[in-house]
């Protein structure tokens, strides 16, 4: 696959790293490029909505178990009698 290099000089690029060893490889990137880096904006993530996700993920699995609870029992309805 070939890429084409754009004629602009100025990129637009998003990193989102929470992980330490990744910041530190970005910024030796950063470095050695000398490449300008401004914040235009930071948007953080709380723990509330990591705490829905995981609601979430629970009703999810329960509601998952009982429609399997369900299917078996309509698929060997017949084998029960």
């Amino acid at each position: 696959m070939l890429f084409k290099k754009p004629k602009s000089k100025n990129y637009n690029v998003i990193i989102a790293e929470d992980n330490p060893p990744h910041q530190k490889l970005i910024k030796k990137l950063i470095e050695k490029y000398n490449v300008n880096v401004v914040e235009s904006s930071f948007i953080s993530v709380g723990q509330s909505f990591g705490q829905f996700v995981l609601d979430r993920a629970y009703l999810t699995l329960i509601i998952c178990c009982i429609g399997i609870a369900l299917y078996v029992m309509f698929a060997f309805r017949k084998s029960i009698e």
